[in-house]
């Protein structure tokens, strides 16, 4: 989310700062209490292998797909919605 959040496109920036925003409330939501900081300073990173590396990659890339596939059927939809002259 951090990588989306200060990316140069404000699509996808907007897309990481809302992300973040929605998982942030779901785990406050559990856990009012919830320090993400400390959570993410207490793991091991030196237990990422190659193959946990690929595994995420394919994730991240089926999660941007879906993401650009959102957006290509919203535009979609905005453009109906101009050509008919519908307002909100």
């Amino acid at each position: 989310m951090a990588a989306l959040a200060s990316n140069d496109e404000d699509e996808v920036r907007q897309a990481g700062i809302y992300g973040t925003i929605y998982f942030m409330g779901k785990l406050l939501g559990h856990d009012p209490s919830f320090d993400l900081v400390a959570r993410l300073s207490r793991l091991d990173y030196t237990v990422v292998t190659p193959e946990l590396q690929s595994a995420c990659l394919a994730e991240v890339q089926s999660v941007a797909d879906r993401m650009r596939t959102f957006r290509n059927e919203r535009r979609a939809l905005i453009a109906i919605i101009v050509r008919r002259g519908i307002s909100a």
